[in-house]
């Protein structure tokens, strides 16, 4: 008898084993790469947006204002994105807004 409970425990804790390193490895699986993604994926939106600030300032070297609508046609970005670009400008002192609404213009400082 005591050669069967000695096999029964020894069988309990290889599953018990396999089990959880089938729960790590999977974990592993599961939440690494979507974090090493995640992470890809911010420094890809942190570079285009240092791309956009660039477009946006190269074109205030070359004209005397911006707007909004043309913020978005040089990057391609959505109007609230060329918005939130313009704003961070503006709170960086690298651009004077003037006007209200629809007619703001963003002029070089």
């Amino acid at each position: 008898m005591s050669g069967f409970w000695i096999g029964f425990y020894v069988a309990v804790i290889i599953v018990a084993i396999v089990v959880v390193v089938a729960l790590v490895f999977r974990r592993v699986r599961v939440v690494g790469p979507g974090v090493r993604a995640l992470t890809k994926h911010s420094q890809a939106q942190s570079n285009n947006r240092k791309n956009h600030m660039a477009v946006i300032m190269e074109y205030l070297q070359e004209n005397d204002s911006i707007t909004n609508d043309i913020v978005q046609e040089i990057t391609g970005v959505s109007d609230a994105t060329a918005t939130r670009y313009l704003d961070q400008l503006e709170a960086s002192l690298a651009v004077t807004a003037r006007g209200e609404g629809r007619g703001v213009r963003y002029y070089k400082k």
